[in-house]
C-alpha cells in the first residue's frame, strides 16, 4: 500500500507550460480482449414508470464491452451453442447506424448511453489547465476545505497488490454499506465470493488499483478501478454521507486520477455507462454507446420484445408526465434526504 499523506499540486496557474507526458502514438480504440461467456441478460418491464416493474431474461453469448458493430464482426461471430442469441455491452457503431442483423437473428436495443473517457496522455496540470477558471476555483476550494479538516494533510491511500487489495476490501466494504450508492441504487462495492476472487485475480496481475480517502483515521470515501491494456475502468466509487459538504468523493477522484496522469502504461480513464455531472466534469471527450442484444427469430422471442418495447414506451411517456408536473424530482429528493439520515 502506497501512503499519500499529501497535498494535491495545481500549477495550472503557473506562467510555465504546465507540460506533457512523453508523446505515444494515439492508441487504437481499447475494446476489451474478446470475450465470450455464457450469460443471463435481464429485461425489465416497467408498467407506470417505475410503480410496477417485472423482470425476465434471456440466455445469450455475452460479448466484450466496447465492441465495433460492422458487418464484418457480425460476420465473425462464435457458435451460439444453444443460446438465445448474443449480448453486446457498450457497443459502438462506426458508420452511426446499426448494421443489418445476420440472416435468422434481430437486434434489441436495451439501452444508450454517453460513455465518459478521460486522455490519460497528458499531465495533471495540463489537465487542470483545461478546465475553466470557474472549475478550477471549485475544485481546489473543495481540496483545500478536505485538508483543513484533516488538520492540513489530506490521507489517501493506493492499493494493487494481493495483501493490499485484501486490505483495501475489508476496510471499504463497510464504508460501502453506509454510501447513498447502496441504499438508493444497490450500486455499492460487491461482497460476494465471486467479485472477491475476481478482484484477488487482478491483483495478481496487477490488472486493479484501489484508491481509499480517510478522514481521522477512518475511512470516507472509495474507489476500485480494474485495469484492462490501457484502459483504467471506472468501477465503484462511494463516499460516506456524514461528510458530503467535504466532497470526498470528488477529492479522492482528483487524487486517483493524478496517479493515473504519471502512470506511462495508462491512456485512458473509462467512466463506463451513463450520464453524470462529475463524468462530463472530469472526461475529455465521450461516445455513444450502446446494449444490444442479438436474438434468434422465434415467435417467443419477437413477442417478448414487443411487449418488453411497448413496455418502454408507456414507461416514457408516464415518467415524462411526472417530470412535467415535478413529481419525480420531488421523490427523489425526498428518497436520497431519507437515505442519509
Amino acid at each position: 500500500m502506497s501512503d499519500r499523506s499529501t497535498r494535491l499540486r495545481d500549477r495550472s496557474n503557473d506562467a510555465a507550460d504546465p507540460g506533457q507526458k512523453p508523446a505515444r502514438t494515439d492508441p487504437d480504440w481499447p475494446s476489451d480482449d474478446i470475450v465470450v461467456a455464457p450469460a443471463r441478460v435481464p429485461l425489465k418491464f416497467e408498467l407506470f414508470g417505475w410503480l410496477l416493474t417485472l423482470t425476465t431474461s434471456v440466455s445469450v453469448i455475452r460479448l466484450s464491452a466496447l465492441a465495433e458493430i460492422t458487418p464484418e464482426a457480425l460476420a465473425d461471430l462464435p457458435p451460439v451453442n444453444g443460446k438465445k442469441g448474443y449480448y453486446f455491452p457498450s457497443a459502438m457503431l462506426p458508420s452511426g447506424t446499426l448494421p443489418a442483423a445476420p440472416g435468422g437473428f434481430f437486434f434489441v436495443e436495451r439501452a444508450r448511453y454517453p460513455r465518459y473517457f478521460l486522455d490519460l496522455n497528458q499531465t495533471y496540470d495540463a489537465f487542470m489547465a483545461s478546465r475553466s477558471g470557474k472549475t478550477r476555483s471549485t475544485l481546489r476550494r473543495k481540496i483545500r476545505r478536505f485538508e483543513e479538516a484533516s488538520g492540513g494533510e489530506i490521507d489517501w491511500r493506493i492499493y494493487r497488490s494481493l495483501e493490499e487489495m485484501a486490505e483495501f476490501h475489508r476496510l471499504a466494504i463497510g464504508l460501502a454499506r453506509r454510501t447513498y450508492q447502496a441504499r438508493l441504487y444497490d450500486a455499492a462495492l460487491p461482497d460476494d465470493a465471486e467479485f472477491r476472487r475476481d478482484m484477488m485475480e487482478r491483483a495478481a496481475r496487477g490488472a486493479v488499483a484501489a484508491f481509499l480517502l480517510f478522514l481521522d483515521g477512518t475511512p470516507v470515501a472509495y474507489l476500485y478501478a480494474p485495469v484492462t491494456g490501457r484502459r483504467i475502468v471506472y468501477g465503484f466509487l462511494g463516499f460516506d454521507t456524514e461528510h458530503a459538504r467535504l466532497s470526498p468523493g470528488t477529492v479522492l477522484q482528483l487524487h486517483a486520477m493524478q496517479w493515473c496522469f504519471a502512470q506511462d502504461g495508462l491512456d485512458l480513464f473509462d467512466f463506463t455507462e451513463g450520464e453524470g455531472s462529475h463524468k462530463a466534469l472530469f472526461a475529455s471527450y465521450s461516445r455513444p454507446c450502446y446494449d444490444l442484444l442479438l436474438l434468434r427469430k422465434r415467435p417467443a422471442l419477437r413477442l417478448l420484445v414487443a411487449l418488453y418495447n411497448l413496455s418502454r414506451a408507456s414507461s416514457r411517456a408516464f415518467s415524462g408526465l411526472l417530470d412535467r408536473l415535478g413529481i419525480r424530482t420531488r421523490m427523489r429528493r425526498w428518497l436520497r434526504q431519507s437515505s442519509t439520515g
